[in-house]
């Protein structure tokens, strides 16, 4: 068996292991739950199709043009050269392997395409990668912060000081040139050779970008990260139930980053476990409304979303195994 092969074969296992998980955790959380199933067949037969379509459509739209010209607002602003259709392309193609490669490995595979496609160095490439998620995450709690904010039974100074500190930590990493530059040197010092080279071009997007505009990234990234929270509302709304606005942030917010737990498929799961202890308490006993919402989320924001790219994905490995492959 070949090198090429036996990969195949290990990611084809990660994504059945992934899945098989999701499938064990996914009715153990309803049997937990103590879900009516009769009453949850009632509440889909009721449920209102049209919101439930309405939020799959803006779902996968916002993934591929909004997500789309956030990367091309991050590659830009490094200096790579890229069109707003490639930026459209790569979000597209990306998303499958997202899918089919478990524990954030195909995130793996978007580093290894700036690497090939774009000539980025492997320290470049992923700092350009985490420096978009790092974005995304510093706007996901600063929601999050506004909803504790906004609700006086969770926004004692303890929980607004813990939240805060985690952003403002971000926030100074992010603009401050004197911090970059200290760990830019001391990573120079203690890793010498090629793992500070990777270290100081992970970097690199923090140091090279001008602060105007890492700022305006992350008001855009507040924008993108608004997403899931109106997909929240429709999906919410179709079953019957209205969120307040603080409610919204926070349980929008919580449930995605329960989502990023290892192991299971697309955060299905941990995504439906933090909305049934979220919401569940506003409901009746047996309710299946809190889980169904969960659910849907994850079928919205991520699995049609990225299933949509399949036919980009024959596009993206090419630029990866032939770079100068533009067609």
């Amino acid at each position: 068996m070949t090198g090429g092969e036996q990969r195949r074969g290990s990611r084809v296992l990660g994504f059945l292991a992934a899945l098989l998980l999701s499938l064990v955790l996914l009715p153990l959380i309803y049997y937990i739950a103590g879900v009516d199933l009769e009453r949850l067949r009632v509440e889909w037969r009721s449920a209102d199709g049209g919101l439930l379509v309405t939020a799959l459509v803006i779902a996968v739209l916002t993934h591929v043009l909004m997500g789309g010209y956030k990367w091309w607002l991050v590659l830009r602003g490094i200096g790579v050269p890229i069109t707003m259709m490639e930026a459209f392309r790569i979000r597209l193609g990306e998303g499958p392997l997202r899918l089919l490669i478990p524990l954030k490995g195909g995130e793996l595979v978007t580093i290894l395409f700036f690497h090939r496609a774009k000539d980025l160095p492997l320290g470049n490439a992923t700092g350009a990668l985490a420096f978009d998620r790092s974005l995304s995450m510093m706007a996901s709690v600063t929601w999050l912060l506004v909803g504790i904010g906004l609700t006086p039974a969770l926004g004692t100074a303890m929980n607004m000081a813990a939240v805060g500190a985690v952003l403002a930590g971000a926030m100074v990493f992010l603009t401050s040139a004197s911090l970059q530059g200290w760990l830019l040197r001391l990573s120079e010092r203690l890793l010498p050779g090629k793992v500070g080279r990777f270290v100081a071009g992970a970097l690199s997007p923090w140091r090279s970008m001008a602060l105007r505009r890492k700022l305006g990234l992350y008001a855009y990234c507040l924008i993108y990260v608004s997403r899931p929270m109106v997909i929240c509302h429709l999906i919410a709304a179709a079953f019957g139930l209205i969120l307040t606005l603080p409610r919204l942030l926070i349980y929008t917010t919580l449930s995605i980053f329960a989502g990023m737990i290892p192991g299971p498929l697309l955060g299905i799961g941990p995504r439906e476990a933090a909305m049934q202890a979220l919401v569940g308490a506003d409901l009746p006993p047996g309710s299946g409304v809190p889980l169904s919402i969960g659910f849907m989320l994850t079928v919205c924001v991520y699995l049609v979303p990225y299933l949509a790219g399949v036919p980009w994905v024959p596009w993206f490995l090419r630029r990866i195994v032939r770079p100068g492959d533009g067609k």
